[in-house]
């Protein structure tokens, strides 16, 4: 297990364009909130096929409050992507419900692009990332947010990323903005002839 920063990245918002160059069209986001990251990765991964965005927009830790409006402010955004759906469910509801239907030609393979940014306790990133790391793509990318914050705030994030990476020998890759992003290779590596996977 080795931690490096990013050879190819600067902040999360580069990350649509790390998926246009390795063409990774199929997408996740675990945790949308008001979608802002929703809109950015729509807005500069031109292929996109699908961006499916999953939340329950449910009161929880960090987030005391109704959170319908947040539900319907990323409606609004949403609405501007043909591509883009809402799946308002729990993480662990989503990944079940979307692996019962893999077979379908829209989710063959898995999904290219996963991205973590819901509850930030440790144990439920973990299971996040237990519970979707099954339905990566070969050639694709399991990710997240709030690797690291100067107030140490979401300390559990880096360690459930951390303990999963040592269990399966990965490299984890960060982003140097704050707070910042990481990110794994289903294959380990990108290598040197990754462009040319289809």
């Amino acid at each position: 297990m080795e931690i490096v920063k990013s050879p190819e990245i600067w902040h999360r918002g580069d990350f649509p364009l790390l998926c246009e160059w390795r063409k990774l069209y199929r997408v996740v986001e675990v945790g949308v909130d008001h979608a802002g990251f929703a809109n950015c990765f729509l807005s500069r991964c031109w292929n996109c096929q699908m961006y499916l965005g999953v939340d329950p927009y449910e009161q929880y830790g960090e987030m005391q409050w109704d959170r319908e409006a947040d539900f319907l402010t990323a409606v609004g955004v949403f609405s501007k992507f043909p591509q883009a759906k809402i799946l308002r469910m729990r993480s662990s509801d989503a990944a079940r419900a979307l692996s019962g239907v893999s077979d379908t030609d829209s989710y063959r393979g898995g999904f290219d692009f996963v991205y973590i940014d819901g509850s930030h306790r440790y144990e439920d990133v973990s299971a996040d990332i237990a519970t979707w790391w099954p339905l990566v793509s070969p050639r694709g990318i399991l990710a997240g947010h709030d690797w690291s914050m100067p107030s140490g705030d979401h300390a559990g994030v880096q360690k459930a990323v951390v303990e999963f990476a040592e269990k399966n020998d990965l490299t984890i890759y960060t982003t140097p903005d704050d707070p910042s992003s990481w990110y794994i290779y289903k294959n380990g590596m990108p290598g040197a002839d990754w462009r040319r996977v289809e």
